[in-house]
This record gives structure tokens, sequence and C-alpha cells, in this order.
């Protein structure tokens, strides 16, 4: 089974804030309202879905499509070519603390723990609203999706050989004997 559902903005992980008590007596570390806001959205539109802890224990999967909102000093040309995927976001926040933040947001709630994630893809797009879109399922369902990759990998080894491995390729016969 695998469970998709969208959120309605982009957050990163913020790094947890530490502050001096007023009193005097040590210091208080809590998580930054922005980030409280995008986790409990996630837990929020996950619940919407008749989402659950339908994991368990179990490896999983996930895919999460980052869609950020073009910016407004885009030229039309470049909002164009945004749209079309010749042009990707490079700026904040980053994929890494987007995957953060959902996958802290689902513990115990989609799965007992983001340790058993055993397949992950992230992509990050332009969209006109800013969005993220999550699959979520065991990992059964997303084998199909590594064995195209593996196939893909394998009818395209120039992608995927460093240095050494592409000089010793350069030889015509090794050419013809990978075509």
């Amino acid at each position: 089974m695998i469970k998709q559902f969208i959120v309605d903005m982009v957050r990163g992980k913020g790094r947890p804030l530490t502050v001096k008590r007023r009193d005097g007596k040590g210091v208080m570390t809590f998580t930054p309202d922005r980030t409280v806001e995008f986790e409990n959205e996630i837990i929020y539109k996950y619940k919407a879905i008749g989402g659950e802890n339908f994991l368990q224990d179990k490896p999983f999967g996930m895919i999460i499509d980052i869609y950020m909102k073009i910016p407004k000093s885009f030229s039309k040309k470049k909002r164009e070519q945004a749209l079309k995927g010749e042009i990707f976001p490079t700026k904040t926040p980053d994929d890494d603390n987007v995957v953060k933040a959902i996958t802290d947001a689902l513990n115990g709630i989609g799965y007992n723990d983001d340790c058993q994630r055993c397949f992950l893809t992230v992509n990050k797009k332009y969209s006109v609203i800013e969005y993220c879109e999550i699959f979520l399922g065991d990992i059964e369902h997303f084998k199909l999706l590594q064995e195209l990759f593996e196939k893909y990998r394998e009818d395209h080894p120039e992608f995927y050989l460093d240095d050494e491995d592409l000089e010793r390729l350069e030889d015509e016969e090794e050419l013809e004997r990978l075509e």
C-alpha cells in the first residue's frame, strides 16, 4: 500500500534554539515555531487521508516532491523555463532539511521510526504555488522503482563510472562490447 498526500507549505527543519531561562537557572531548548507549524501541518494532512501507523516496524520507502514558488523577480522567459523544468530551485530550504522535517513529523504516526526508511527519492522543482507531495509505502511497492533505476544504470554505464573506468572504456573494443 502507498499513501499519497499533499502539504501546502515547504519548510526545512530548523535548528533547535537554546536560550537562557528568565530566572537565570540554566538554559531552555525548543524547536522554532516555523518547524513546529510545518510538522503539525504534515501530521494533520496525513491523518486527513486516514493515515495511520500502517508500516509498524517494516522497511518503507518515500518519494517526496518539493515544489518551490517561482520568484517574482523571474522574467517571463525564465518563468516559462522554470515551469518546463529547465531551471531548478537552488535556494533554501535545502531538500535534506525538508525531508528531515517530514520524516520527523511522521515518526510514530506513519511508521515506528524513520531509521526503517530504505528507499528515498527527492525532487525539488518550481511551481506557481509552494507545496510538498509525499508518497509513503512499504518497501515492496518501491522495489519496482529500484529495479527500473538499476536497469537504467546497466543500460547507461557511462553515467556511473569513475575516470579510471572511463579511460578503460575509451578502447573501441570495450565500447562495442558494452553496446
